[in-house]
């Protein structure tokens, strides 16, 4: 086991390596070049409020829970690679929690690293601004970094974990990618589109702390309420956790986690496939075809927010089905896929037609 850890250890560090200098260079070139000092007029004086620099390690963060998984199983995007770790003395399920484990500490190391040399070149900048600029630091909260940390560290975590689910249901880099994209997209709007639907045709309104975007449970949402907290907070235009108020926040905050955290037990304890599937085309799972399936009547959902238009329309049954047509490997999509399609085009039809109906007799 330990040969083995060190063998995984020596493949995986160069990805990290690459990953943490695009994650510095996003981060320390942001922080060191952005306006640290924000000033609006009010009450006919020009207010100057610091910023956080937070926005830049969200991006860094998020951008290296989307690239890492894929270099965690890579060893099933080629049958030839495939069966050289199949012939070591170890079940496949123990080889992928080996490589989990070692990315997740990597990752924890070098964005602690990354995260706090950052922090500390947008706090100099502020501190160090001419007293005219900015005249005390009073208000600027150091503490709410770390309260920042945590939650990124958080959403970090749990992130890493659902792509890297996203990712093993792709034999091959292509399909690993288009699954993990269509996962993100689904999480994105499997509650939104509907709440944007019924807004549109049926005249829902939604308070502050239910506007559709806080359902939103792929990596935007946390993202979004992880800055608009903190941020305000270090900087002191509001207090800490001002942000956190209704039961919609907390669940755009912690359902990721939650989906986190059964990502994590699944990719630990779900016995694997066969190892015949490595490296080839096709789904390992039927399941899978809920994906694009879903995933597409979603974005004909969210397009009817708008309207019907003709073109769009035609635009997205062709997205549709070149989707399908790439995941089968061929213009001659199975007939299931094909009944399902046809059948996904008539429930957007139909709710088009529903919708439009309650709007005209509402």
């Amino acid at each position: 086991m330990k040969k083995n850890i060190k063998y995984e250890l020596k493949n995986l560090l160069p990805i990290h390596i690459a990953v943490a200098l695009v994650m510095a260079s996003i981060i320390f070139i942001s922080c060191g070049t952005m306006n640290v000092h924000n000033q609006y007029a009010e009450a006919g004086y020009m207010i100057y409020v610091a910023s956080s620099g937070l926005i830049p390690i969200l991006i860094a963060a998020s951008l290296s829970t989307f690239i890492l998984p894929f270099a965690v199983f890579d060893y099933r995007y080629s049958k030839a690679k495939g069966d050289t770790y199949l012939q070591l003395p170890l079940e496949e399920r123990e080889i992928k929690r080996t490589r989990l484990l070692i990315s997740l500490i990597l990752l924890f190391i070098s964005f602690t690293f990354i995260y706090w040399v950052g922090v500390g070149i947008v706090a100099s900048r502020c501190f160090s601004s001419p007293s005219n600029i900015y005249a005390s630091m009073a208000d600027y909260h150091i503490l709410g970094y770390l309260y920042a940390y945590i939650f990124i560290l958080l959403f970090l975590f749990a992130e890493f974990f659902i792509n890297s689910y996203l990712v093993q249901l792709g034999n091959n880099g292509g399909d690993s990618l288009v699954y993990c994209l269509l996962g993100q997209f689904f999480l994105g709007f499997i509650i939104q589109a509907p709440m944007l639907y019924l807004s549109s045709y049926c005249g829902v309104t939604y308070s502050t702390y239910a506007y559709p975007e806080v359902f939103s449970y792929s990596f935007i949402s946390p993202c979004i309420y992880i800055y608009r907290a903190f941020s305000s907070y270090i900087v002191g235009t509001a207090e800490p956790f001002q942000y956190f108020v209704g039961a919609p926040i907390y669940l755009a905050l912690f359902f990721p986690l939650i989906l986190g955290i059964g990502a994590f037990l699944i990719l630990f304890f779900q016995k694997e496939p066969s190892g015949e599937y490595f490296g080839r085309n096709g789904e390992r799972n039927g399941y899978i075809k809920i994906l694009p399936h879903g995933a597409s009547i979603l974005m004909g959902i969210y397009a009817l927010t708008g309207g019907l238009s003709p073109l769009l329309m035609v635009l997205w049954i062709l997205g549709y089905y070149f989707l399908l047509a790439y995941l089968n490997r061929g213009f001659r999509i199975k007939k299931v896929d094909l009944i399902t399609m046809i059948s996904g085009i008539g429930f957007v039809i139909l709710a088009y037609i529903v919708g439009l109906l309650i709007s005209i007799f509402r």
